[in-house]
């Protein structure tokens, strides 16, 4: 800690102190209240998932250009509302309690390298096929706004909503809880593993009955890898880069 301009020695180790005992008791002062905004969060999310599709097939009048950011916008708002939410169970401010106050270049490195393992994987499982752009599209010019909406939405705004709330949020929330009663190590596991389920979840929701197999594998993929490395650092700057990084991939095989 960066001590300030006149600061005494004393205070300075007594804000340090006080650092480390906060980070000791854990992210939230309420951890079973943190899992609940949480588990709220996502049955909202699943809910508009199965819902939000047979009503937006009824807005055929409305532009590409605007139902992508309405897309992004209705799907991302439950999970962004409980993570804003979840202050309320923090031990200290929001940042700190989504594991975001401290920064390591060796977590993006091995964020990048996970991303680029997973997507490894889904290529040679289910190779990625199509194209961003509508086949024998008319006017390509007219599709460009919902093509970039779709990119930075999948670039930027979706991996890091979703990892502010799956990584940050539940995964904290759970281990907190659950460490009394299975320990520091096996709570992580568990902990792991329900998010990774629930992240995987609603990624198929959308797809109805029919689930491609790429999906199931690069959403378990970079599920664990994430919330491993999330686990193990304590911090979540690591699983950011490597969905980003990630969905970045993938979408650049779309623009090839």
């Amino acid at each position: 800690m960066t001590k300030a301009p006149g600061e005494s020695p004393g205070l300075s180790r007594a804000r340090r102190d006080q650092s480390d005992e906060s980070a000791a008791l854990g992210p939230f002062a309420r951890p079973g209240i943190a899992v609940a905004i949480a588990a709220a969060g996502f049955v909202f999310a699943a809910v508009l998932l199965i819902g939000y599709p047979p009503a937006r097939a009824g807005w055929i009048g409305l532009p590409a250009w605007l139902l992508a950011p309405l897309d992004l916008i209705v799907l991302s708002a439950p999970l962004v509302a409980a993570v804003l939410v979840a202050r309320i169970a923090a031990r200290g401010s929001l940042a700190a309690a989504l594991g975001l106050t401290h920064w390591r270049w060796m977590d993006a490195a091995v964020g990048i390298s996970i991303a680029l393992i997973v997507r490894g994987l889904v290529e040679t499982i289910a190779p990625t096929t199509g194209s961003l752009v509508p086949p024998f599209a008319e006017d390509v010019g007219a599709a460009v706004p919902a093509i970039v909406v779709a990119v930075v939405g999948g670039v930027l705004v979706s991996p890091i909503v979703e990892e502010l709330f799956f990584r940050g949020l539940a995964l904290r929330a759970m281990t907190q809880a659950s460490t009394p009663a299975l320990g520091a190590i096996s709570a992580s596991i568990v902990s792991v593993g329900v998010t990774t389920l629930g992240f995987v979840a609603l990624h198929m929701l959308p797809s109805g009955g029919a689930v491609p197999l790429a999906l199931v594998v690069g959403a378990t993929a970079i599920g664990v890898g994430c919330g491993i490395l999330a686990a193990v650092t304590d911090r979540l700057g690591g699983a950011v880069v490597a969905h980003v990084v990630f969905n970045a991939s993938g979408i650049a095989l779309l623009l090839w």
